[in-house]
């Protein structure tokens, strides 16, 4: 038992149920429906890796939201790699270290699609990357949140789901 008054807060929600089908808005086209956020601190190249990764295992590319928050610029060949992707907005900040929270909620207040996937910059997209399924079980669900599973200590990611 938690006498703590913070312990109300998160109280059991109940399982994720199925959408009436006259609610279900389903998401038609992936990349006008998800964008990757990701908060890096001086490392585009692990960015343009997961980028790279997401358009040559999935077949397209997502607008992806960088904020990096290492003051200074980067060299001509970094930058055209970057120039690469052009559903890629690189941010960097004009001060260094601020946080991987802070650098997140800057993100997110560009995002215009209707979810945003928030990845590590370390991250890459295989193919067990599942990102159509998150999507099915957001559209067709009460579920407000999906999660994702890193397989052991590797750079990659396969989306896990709820069982209706």
């Amino acid at each position: 038992f938690c006498n703590f008054p913070a312990c109300g807060i998160n109280t059991p929600a109940g399982p994720v149920r199925l959408l009436p089908s006259e609610h279900v808005k389903r998401c038609k086209v992936i990349w006008e429906c998800v964008t990757i956020i990701i908060k890096t601190a001086r490392r585009p190249m692990l960015v343009v890796r997961l980028a790279r990764s997401l358009r040559n295992v999935k077949g397209y590319d997502l607008s992806i939201i960088a904020v990096d928050d290492g003051i200074g610029a980067y060299d001509d060949e970094i930058m055209k790699e970057l120039r690469n992707f052009t559903n890629l907005r690189y941010i960097i900040g004009d001060k260094e270290d601020l946080g991987i929270s802070f650098g997140r909620n800057l993100a997110l207040k560009e995002v215009k699609t209707k979810y945003f996937l928030l990845l590590d910059d370390d991250t890459i997209v295989t193919d067990d990357t599942d990102i159509e399924k998150m999507v099915d079980i957001l559209d067709t669900t009460d579920a407000t949140l999906v999660g994702g599973k890193f397989k052991g200590n590797k750079h990659f990611c396969r989306l896990s789901y709820f069982s209706p």
